[in-house]
C-alpha cells in the first residue's frame, strides 16, 4: 500500500464524515433513483449490493423500492475472500461485524458468483475513468474475477470524485460510476 493511498483515505474519509446527514439522505435517494432507471426494463436479478457504514451511500432501501430483485450481501473471510448471502429483510437479517460492517447472518442462503448479475462495489473516492480507492482490504479486487459475467458500478456522492488516484496493477477500475 503506497502512502499516497493511505492519505487519501484518510482525507476521503474526512470529506465523507463532513456531509451533512441530510445531503447524504438526499444524494442516497437519488442515486437510489439512477440504479432504478439503469435497471428499467430489465427481468428480476440477483444484485451484489452491501450494508453502508454511516458515511456512505444508503443502499437498504433497494429492498422496499425494487422488491422484485434478490439482493446479495458480502461476507470478508480470511485471505482476502469474500462470498454473498441473499437477504430480504436487513433489520433481521444482518448482524455486526468486524471493522464496523454488518454482513448476513450464516443462515442466509450463499449465492455462487455466477450468480450475481450486478454488483454495487463501495469505495472511498472514485476518478471519471473509473480508478477506485476502496478501504485498502483487497476484497472486491479479489473477488470480482469469479463473476466476470455480473455487471459492475459504483454510486458515489459528488464529493467522493477526484482528478485522479493512484492505481496499482491489482486494482479493478469500476466501469460505470453514478453521481449525486
Amino acid at each position: 500500500m503506497t502512502p499516497d493511498k493511505q492519505a487519501m483515505r484518510q482525507q476521503a474519509l474526512q470529506t465523507l464524515r463532513g456531509m451533512t446527514p441530510q445531503r447524504r439522505e438526499e444524494a442516497s435517494a437519488a442515486l437510489r433513483r439512477r440504479l432504478a432507471q439503469h435497471l428499467e426494463g430489465r427481468t428480476p436479478c440477483t444484485l451484489g449490493i452491501y450494508a453502508p457504514l454511516p458515511h456512505e451511500v444508503d443502499l437498504l432501501p433497494l429492498l422496499r423500492e425494487m422488491p422484485q430483485h434478490t439482493y446479495a450481501f458480502p461476507v470478508a473471510g480470511p485471505q482476502r475472500r469474500m462470498c454473498f448471502r441473499a437477504v430480504r429483510c436487513p433489520e433481521e437479517e444482518l448482524q455486526p461485524a468486524r471493522f464496523g460492517l454488518r454482513e448476513p447472518l450464516p443462515t442466509c442462503p450463499a449465492l455462487p458468483p455466477a450468480s450475481l448479475d450486478l454488483i454495487v462495489i463501495p469505495g472511498l473516492a472514485f476518478t471519471a475513468d473509473g480508478a477506485r480507492l476502496g478501504y485498502g482490504g483487497g476484497y472486491y479486487d479479489t473477488f470480482l474475477p469469479l463473476c466476470p459475467q455480473a455487471e459492475r458500478l459504483s454510486l458515489a456522492f459528488a464529493e467522493q470524485m477526484l482528478p485522479h488516484i493512484p492505481t496499482e496493477p491489482h486494482d479493478l477500475p469500476v466501469p460505470l460510476i453514478f453521481t449525486a
